[in-house]
């Protein structure tokens, strides 16, 4: 019996629903990533969309959009190297 790990992929993809999901699954991540290591503006950052290799994050204030600056590049290397998302090649940072 095949594992659902190596059957979904095909069947997403069959589906055309593949991008999507990587989309949603990246979305996912950078929200659990944010919530950890930005614990005092998690709550004032809000991580829209991934799309066309660059994920948006949306912030309510300037201070939570600078604190999340400045956590850019630890980000963008914990989703490339940690989760293997290797389609992100940047993060867009705006205010909400």
């Amino acid at each position: 019996m095949e594992r659902l790990s190596k059957i979904l992929p095909g069947a997403l993809a069959k589906r055309g629903l593949l991008a999507e999901s990587d989309a949603s699954l990246i979305v996912h991540h950078a929200k659990i990533w944010i919530a950890e290591k930005l614990p005092g503006s998690a709550a004032m950052l809000f991580v829209r969309s991934f799309r066309d290799g660059e994920l948006l994050i949306e912030a309510e204030n300037s201070i939570a959009l600078q604190e999340c600056a400045a956590k850019e590049l630890p980000l963008l290397t914990h989703l490339r190297e940690t989760k293997g998302h290797t389609k992100v090649a940047s993060v867009r940072l705006q205010r909400a």
